[in-house]
């Protein structure tokens, strides 16, 4: 990753070199980025027209986004892709840990068996994963309740894939903390939901989107913090961010990932602009 410590001459032109990199110029035969995290309403959507427009919405269902894409868009959602059927963590996830240290590494979390999906409560959910993650005698693996929270909208993400090749062809998956880190050069130093966390985050943005205060408030004016926190708005900034990188520029975890079951990658993406 890159460092960026100070208002440096290099440090400029570093920043305007990734911008350049990452498509901030006009570019009429471009593709839409999206950048997509989850929210109290549903889905908040960061969305980069190839002009380098701004727009944001909210959805109940990724599908509605997936109807409305051109195919040639890339949608990148903040939510596991390719889920694991045993007792083995996905490589992407100790990886991400190890990259982004202590104590942004306990964002990170291990992400259920496909089984759990099927779960109607968090015992049962704590059931299905202890017996397919036990190795041998051995107990398994629980489900944390952050996990379980977003059981539904992880099995919204798989359906949709799984029965809609468009949409197979669009989304990919990223962890907001990863992309802010290689955006800046290093880890966020604070927790995205206290108000220097919130800033920091909002910092690193800046570098590329002037305009990004612009877009939160309009966003926090408009939707109540009810339906979207601003947290979700940061995060999915970062995933459109991201979208906007040419592809052979695009970084993933782990370098070569595996699929699972159904044929879905279990990788995270991240920007290679460090």
């Amino acid at each position: 990753m890159a460092s960026y410590e100070t208002d440096s001459g290099a440090q400029i032109a570093a920043i305007k070199a990734s911008k350049e990199r990452l498509g901030f110029q006009h570019r009429p035969d471009g593709f839409t980025a999206y950048g997509v995290d989850g929210c109290p309403a549903g889905w908040f959507v960061v969305v980069v027209r190839p002009t380098g427009k701004l727009e944001s919405r909210v959805l109940t269902a990724l599908g509605d986004l997936v109807s409305v894409a051109d195919e040639s868009a890339r949608i990148f959602v903040d939510m596991p892709i390719g889920l694991p059927d045993g007792s083995e963590e996905r490589e992407c996830e100790p990886q991400a840990r190890q990259r982004l240290c202590q104590p942004r590494a306990r964002s990170v979390f291990r992400v259920p068996v496909r089984e759990v999906l099927t779960a109607t409560s968090f015992n049962e959910a704590g059931e299905i994963s202890r017996k397919q993650t036990a190795i041998g005698a051995g107990r398994g693996k629980g489900v944390t309740k952050q996990s379980f929270a977003i059981v539904p909208k992880i099995r919204e993400v798989d359906e949709l894939l799984r029965g809609c090749p468009k949409a197979r062809g669009m989304f990919r998956e990223v962890h907001p903390e990863l992309c802010f880190a290689e955006l800046a050069g290093h880890p966020m130093k604070h927790s995205k939901r206290k108000k220097a966390g919130r800033e920091e985050r909002c910092a690193v943005l800046r570098r590329y989107w002037g305009d990004i205060d612009e877009l939160i408030h309009a966003v926090l004016e408009r939707e109540q913090r009810r339906r979207v926190a601003h947290d979700d708005i940061l995060d999915a900034a970062a995933a459109a961010l991201t979208a906007c990188q040419p592809e052979n520029l695009l970084r993933t975890l782990p370098p070569n990932p595996t699929k699972d079951i159904h044929g879905l990658p279990m990788e995270m993406v991240y920007p290679g602009v460090g």
